[in-house]
């Protein structure tokens, strides 16, 4: 057994421990019924979000567990009761202003990769394509320095993630021409974008398969690991956001662009990647 793995077996551990792990949202969830993670919110993606990781962490320690159909389920259910809320146009929209796309985004997004995995199916890209428009909308909306920070630096990331997860390289290298700093991610950033940069299609650039891999790997392997720490160092900055999808979102650019291999039929194998 590697260290990795031995990690996200004591992670596990933790993970479904009644008194402190996934177990409470179950009672909760069971107790009060799905629809009511979402009342009272101003946060609908978080709900969808925090549904998808529990299925990733728990698949990464055990694939077969049934928790994970059963949050996968879930977050497909709350994901599409969400979008059709009424108060994307009322009270989430007061609260949100300019950055309703950002939530709007993300809830699609997550609700079309559960989709996707509860299917063992590629996500529908169109809605991936839609996701990434979003996100990328949302965090650049509010200007100022104030506002391009650590969480929106490492949002608009992810709205390049969702677009090559909906296959569309040159939409994500479009994305990466915006003209803003990412100082406050400079490490992920340096790293991301030497990525895309290899991809195949790229002007000037050639590389090969192996060097593609060992580049990706240099990150991925240090972020698949439950215990990582990004470097605490101004100059290196940090990833932003949630590091639990952020590894989920890598593993599947990873089985995509690295593996070169489908999604459809392959979940399982995406997954495992993180643990391996």
């Amino acid at each position: 057994m590697s260290l990795t793995a031995a990690a996200w077996q004591q992670h596990m551990e933790r993970h479904l421990d009644p008194k402190v792990g996934v177990s409470a949202i179950i009672r909760a969830v069971e107790t009060e019924g799905i629809d009511a993670q979402l009342d009272g919110t101003f946060m609908p993606e978080g709900s969808v979000k925090d549904m998808l990781l529990y299925a990733f962490e728990t698949a990464c320690g055990s694939y077969d567990h049934e928790y994970v159909k059963l949050f996968l389920t879930w977050c497909v259910v709350l994901g599409r009761s969400a979008e059709a809320d009424p108060r994307w146009h009322s009270t989430w929209l007061q609260s949100k202003g300019k950055l309703l796309p950002l939530a709007h985004g993300k809830v699609v997004g997550d609700t079309t990769l559960a989709q996707g995995w509860l299917d063992d199916a590629a996500p529908d890209c169109a809605r991936m394509v839609l996701a990434s428009r979003e996100v990328a909308q949302g965090s650049t909306a509010l200007k100022g320095s104030y506002y391009w920070g650590e969480p929106e630096q490492s949002d608009y990331l992810y709205a390049v993630q969702y677009a090559l997860i909906a296959g569309d390289i040159a939409a994500a290298r479009e994305l990466l021409r915006v003209r803003r700093s990412f100082d406050r991610v400079k490490y992920y950033y340096d790293w991301f974008s030497a990525f895309v940069d290899w991809l195949p299609g790229a002007e000037k650039v050639s590389v090969s398969a192996d060097e593609r891999r060992a580049q990706f790997d240099e990150f991925f392997d240090e972020a698949r690991n439950p215990n990582w720490d990004l470097h605490n160092d101004l100059q290196l900055g940090g990833v932003g956001g949630n590091r639990m999808h952020l590894r989920f979102r890598l593993a599947i650019l990873r089985w995509l662009y690295i593996e070169q291999r489908p999604i459809t039929g392959y979940w399982r194998d995406i997954i495992a990647q993180i643990s391996r």
